[in-house]
This record gives C-alpha cells, structure tokens and sequence, in this order.
C-alpha cells in the first residue's frame, strides 16, 4: 500500500469495554419520571389492580442505584392495592409515600376490616378509594352484609377531604349476587371534594348531596330494592339535573330499580327535560327490550346532550311480535335531534356483526376536512333468542339503523359483510339518500354476490331484483368511490364487477374511484390468462372516472384454513 495512502487512514478509536450501559448513565431525574410513569395503574385494566402493584417491588430490585432512586421517589409508592395478605406491605408503602396523596384499592371485606384503622391517620390523604368485593355464590350473605357494614362504619368516622374518586363494587360474580342480594346503600360519606362515584350493587339515596359534586356518575346492578323512593323516575330525573352543571360521564347499567311510565312523551315539558352541556360521555346498557317504548328511549326523550358527546347503548334485543311496527329501534333511540344531535349530524357509519350473538353499529360526525370526531352513537344489539338465531335478523337491524339516520348527511358507510344480505344492503342505501363512499369488509359470493345485486336495484323496486327500466335511478345514485377490502381473488372479480357498474353507469350514477383489496391472486404462466385478465380490468376501467387499482394484500388471520384460496 502506497505511503500516502497509509497516512490516510483514521484509526478507530479504542471501545471502553468498562463503560457503563446508557441506562445506567441516566440522569435521576428522567429515572424518576420513568418510574413514576411505570407505576401510575393502567387506564385499561377493568379492576383497579394493576402492574403498579408489580412495577413497585421490581424497581428496587434492579440494581442498587435504582433502588435508591426508587426509594427516593415518594410519588410511586402511592398506588396501593391491598389484599388479606398485605397489611405489612400496606404499613412499609404509608412511609414510603410521605405526604403524597393516596389513591388505596382494597380487595376483599375482610382486607378493609385490617386496613381502614391503618389508614384512618392518613385519611386526610386519600385522593381514591376503591372497594372490590367480590361475593361467591355459596358465601353466608348475612355475614357479608354484616362485614360490610362494619367497615362502612368504620369509613363514616374519618374525614376525606382530598377524596376525589370513590369506587363500591359489591358484586363481582355474576351467579351470585345479581338476583340473589339486595344492593348496600351507601350514607354518611364525608367527602366535600367527590367528583366520581362508581357502584356497583350499592347505592345512594337520591336526595343525597353528593350528586351535585358528580363529574363521573357510574351506576350498575342496583336491583331488587325496597326503598320505594328509589323507584321514582321524576326523582332520579332530579338527580341528573343536580348533577348537570359538572357532569362529564354517565354510565346505567344493567338491572336499574326505576318504574318507567310506559308512555311515550315525544315533547316533554320544559321541568321534565335535563340539560347536559358538559357531557362528554353516556353509557346505556340494559339487559333486554320488554317494553315498549323501551326503558332507554324513555330516559334519553328527556336528555338533552351537547354536540360533541359520544353516547353508548348496549341492549339485548329480540323481536318477539312479528307484527312489530315498522323500524323497530325507534323505539330504543328517540327520533328528536334536539334530543340527539347525532341524528342531524352524522356523517359516518359502520356496521358489522359477531355471528348468532351480536350486532354493532356506530355513527359519528367529522368536520369537512377534518379527521376529528364530533360526537358519536354506537349501538350494540344482544342476540336474546334462546335458540341461538335473530328473529329480528341483521338485515332487519341494518334496514332500521340507517332509517334513523334518515335525515343525517351520511356520506361513508363501512360494512362488514360476514351476514349482511342484498335485503339489509337495499335498506341501508335506500336511507342514506347523501352516500358518496362504501367501504365493504368479506367476500363476494359468486355468481350471485349480494353487494352486486344491492347496488343493481332501482329506487322505486319494491324488492331486491335487478334494474328494471334504462333510465331508472339506482339506490345510492350519488354513491362515488367503491373500496372492497379482503376480498379473496376469484377469476369473476372483475367480470361480475364489469356487469355491475355498466348497468349504474348506464342508469346515470358513475363510480370516480375502485380500490380493490385481495388476497390469493397468483401471476398466471399462461399468456392467455394474463391476457384475459389485462381485457376485464381495460373493460371496468370504462365505467371508472378516474381509476382502478387492485392492491394485493396478505390473507388476513380471521379467514380460517378451509376459507384460504
């Protein structure tokens, strides 16, 4: 090697192989906040037990650096959850935690009985205090009632001013106390401070002053009560009003002790109806429609929500009178924008099913232009039937959804085809007079695909049949784009899309865009294929305004090994 080229050469400079790792070189203060962070309970975890309860031990354990640090850091150590087992490790994470607030979840009746004393000197600290009591079938329920009201007592006696959250779940298995115990009612609790309550099998009297606190109002299971007071619905009617000014969540779950009227009141009066502004959320989850009008329509008639809130409604749902009026959820979701805004505003729709047990629609509104929701309706309808089918079919439920939605400018519906039929397809376009988008999720069934046939029927057909007439208008005239996604290639794809969109295109509505998702196309060897192929694409391409584009995907996980091409 020539000199000159030598004296070019960098030398690499020496690796220190003592250097510690880069986490060790952390500042303490970004350690901190990474701890701190590592402890805070998961937002997603249904029961207040969390990973804080496992990310507290196992940062001391680490190595000695983080130890210290950890044991420095008072705010970590202020997520407890305690169990029989734990009083020790309740005591060690009092200290530890300073002067911190406190937010306790406490497991089991007899975990408090140990536990409220330990706390009492820190009561001024509790900022959450959360009781999961789960009560087994075969548990005496006069000692259960008697552990509870114990420990109540004990909780009355202490002062919480700083209390913010309090959570009372009297009921976690569901073959036990549901039917079989009376829920525990809930008094004496002093804390000025209290803006969410969750209950569960246990209540507060409605005249109680703690509603008008409420941010978070989350009832659930209150059922077989004996207090007559608790039936009234003009009552709990008040409750929502005292809570109105602040109330940002409301959640009524399953098994609500009210006696509805029974009687639909389409425009109640000005003392009857509850202004939310501020609501944020609202969930609705009821066992079954029995009545009509159903317990939810009654309550919603008298709510009047904001714009941008996002309403929930689970409900078990069956056609038991086959004479049942036409669009049978207007009697769930009350037909009035000024009660529901979502009813004018919507401009999104989804719909998709979970075979012989559910069905799940959801609206929403976006601004133009903007990918942010403005408010939303999700529906989500229980399969009650004890055989196993709808008798209130999903192409039924589909029909109905959009009726709702009549007078709203939905322009995008996406749609899970797993059982939709041509029927519920037809019903749906025929509702949504301002369609512009469809996005369809499954496959097309050959030779008749109930996609194609839907989008084939006139206006004016009083059945699902093919066009009748040249110049009739077909269902869904202003319908511009087209997405067909995990779409299995079969060779009459885009032969059977060929015959579709001539027939719309001849009748004066036009696609702009085609965006075809499949999996299991193979490149042929054969010219003739590839040929053949290249004609039916040139041949689609002329019913398309703009373009036509197949995109191959891979085969997605829900299609079983009998379903892959």
């Amino acid at each position: 090697m020539p000199e000159d080229s030598k004296s070019q050469i960098t030398p690499r400079p020496a690796i220190n192989v003592t250097a510690a790792p880069a986490v060790d070189r952390l500042p303490v203060e970004i350690l901190r906040e990474i701890f701190e962070w590592a402890s805070i309970p998961s937002m997603f975890n249904t029961h207040w037990a969390s990973v804080s309860s496992l990310a507290q031990p196992v940062l001391t354990q680490i190595c000695r650096q983080w130890r210290t640090v950890a044991l420095e850091t008072a705010n970590i150590w202020r997520y407890i959850n305690v169990y029989d087992e734990s009083m020790e490790w309740l005591k060690l994470l009092l200290v530890r935690s300073h002067n911190r607030t406190l937010d306790v979840g406490i497991h089991r009746a007899s975990a408090a009985q140990k536990a409220l004393p330990l706390l009492a000197p820190h009561s001024h600290r509790l900022r959450m205090l959360s009781f999961e009591w789960p009560v087994d079938f075969y548990d005496n329920t006069n000692h259960n009632y008697k552990m509870c009201r114990a420990v109540l007592r004990k909780l009355y006696k202490m002062d919480l001013p700083k209390l913010e959250e309090f959570r009372f779940d009297f009921s976690e298995d569901p073959a036990s106390a549901r039917y079989l115990m009376q829920p525990y009612k809930i008094t004496g609790l002093r804390a000025p401070s209290l803006d969410v309550l969750y209950l569960k099998q246990a209540y507060v009297a409605w005249n109680s002053p703690l509603f008008s606190q409420l941010r978070v109002l989350h009832l659930e299971e209150i059922v077989t009560l004996e207090d007559p007071a608790m039936h009234s619905f003009d009552a709990f009617l008040e409750v929502i009003r005292r809570c109105s000014p602040r109330l940002e969540e409301l959640t009524l779950s399953t098994g609500f002790p009210l006696r509805f009227p029974h009687r639909v009141t389409h425009h109640p009066g000005p003392d009857r109806v509850v202004e939310l502004p501020r609501l944020r959320v609202m969930r609705l989850v009821w066992d079954h429609v029995w009545t009509l009008p159903s317990e939810v329509f009654q309550f919603l008639q008298h709510m009047r929500i904001s714009t941008r809130a996002a309403l929930s409604i689970v409900i078990g749902y069956e056609r038991f009178d086959s004479n049942m009026e036409e669009h049978a959820l207007f009697s769930v979701i009350p037909q009035d924008p000024e009660c529901l805004p979502i009813l004018r505003t919507a401009t999104d729709m989804h719909a998709r099913t979970i075979p012989g047990k559910r069905t799940l629609f959801s609206t929403y509104s976006k601004a133009l232009g903007s990918m942010t929701q403005e408010g939303s309706l999700n529906l989500e309808l229980i399969n009650e039937s004890r055989q196993g089918f709808w008798q209130y079919t999903v192409d039924e439920q589909l029909t109905d959804f959009c009726a709702v939605f009549t007078n709203a400018s939905i322009s995008r519906l996406s749609i899970d085809m797993k059982e939709f039929g041509a029927e519920g397809l037809v019903g749906a376009f025929r509702n949504l007079g301002s369609l512009e988008a469809l996005e369809v999720q499954g496959a097309l069934v050959y030779p008749r695909a109930p996609l194609l046939v839907a989008l084939q029927v006139t206006q004016g057909s009083a059945e699902v049949h093919g066009l009748g007439e040249e110049d009739a208008r077909p269902v869904a005239p202003g319908l511009r784009k087209l997405w067909l996604k995990s779409l299995p290639w079969h060779p009459q794809v885009l032969l059977s899309l060929d015959e579709c969109l001539e027939m719309r295109s001849k009748c004066g509505s036009e696609l702009t865009n085609l965006l075809l998702e499949v999996y299991g196309r193979e490149s042929s060897s054969e010219v003739d294929a590839e040929l053949e192929e290249h004609h039916q694409l040139f041949a689609l391409q002329m019913w398309i305004q703009e373009q036509v584009e197949i995109v191959d995907v891979p085969v997605p996980d829900t299609v079983s090994e009998t379903e892959r091409p």
